[in-house]
């Protein structure tokens, strides 16, 4: 299944490995907000990287994405169910969710209708929680390459990019705020791990297709001055979040 909004279905295989799952820590927390731990609903799931961390703490999980080619690299788990449907558009009975997450794909999301689909599915005090994340640091003359890189892709992410880029100030969530702790992404990566995360970016695939493979793989090369293949370095994300009780 295909829609304008969905940017992965080409890139499906490089998003699968350069991709990775979030802190256990940051689900432990959401579980304790939650009254009943009956259903989760994980809403544009990719690959299923929350969705099978929220199987351990939730009976059941449905995860939901408009690329089957995402879905179809899904993570198996036996209380996880992936479907192909949009979010505004749920095949979810009404008032059966506990908790419903949104991990890097909130920006992609028609709002009104989503949260008008929020309040038909979720109890009555259920949780809904967004995180993102921007740019990965390494440190100082990796970050300045990344830089350069951020510089000659940037014309090419898709529009709606541009509102977690703004860290979502100007989303206004239509629910009752709950306090978070800070959580951070850290990964011990690889030069190669590295650039398959940078090639999971939909604007790398779109600036590819405008006929930049030229100059992209020119600053990748210069990468590779910088970063030996055999070293391994720490990676890191602070996590950009947002909790919420619906009803």
């Amino acid at each position: 299944m295909s829609c304008p909004e969905d940017h992965f279905s080409a890139i499906a295989p490089q998003y699968l490995r350069g991709r990775f799952g979030y802190p256990s820590g940051l689900f432990d927390f959401l579980s304790t907000l939650c009254r009943e731990h009956d259903l989760a609903w994980d809403c544009a799931t990719g690959n299923g990287q929350s969705a099978t961390a929220l199987a351990e703490r939730f009976k059941r999980v449905v995860a939901t994405d408009i690329s089957s080619e995402m879905l179809a690299r899904g993570r198996p788990h036996s209380k996880v169910a992936y479907r192909c449907e949009p979010a505004e558009s749920s095949t979810l009975e009404t008032g059966s969710v506990d908790l419903v997450t949104v991990a890097q794909a909130l920006h992609w999301i028609d709002h009104e209708r989503f949260w008008a689909e929020l309040e038909r599915v979720s109890k009555r005090g259920a949780i809904f929680s967004y995180w993102s994340y921007l740019w990965p640091s390494v440190g100082e003359e990796i970050d300045a390459w990344l830089s350069q890189f951020r510089t000659l892709i940037g014309p090419h992410w898709p529009q709606k990019s541009q509102l977690v880029h703004r860290e979502y100030r100007e989303l206004a969530i239509p629910f009752a705020p709950i306090p978070s702790p800070g959580f951070e992404i850290s990964a011990s990566w690889r030069r190669e791990d590295y650039v398959a995360h940078l090639e999971s970016w939909s604007a790398v695939r779109y600036a590819r297709e405008a006929g930049l493979c030229g100059p992209i793989e020119e600053l990748f090369s210069k990468l590779e001055e910088a970063w030996p293949s055999a070293d391994t370095r720490r990676v890191r994300w602070p996590l950009l979040m947002g909790v919420y009780r619906i009803k």
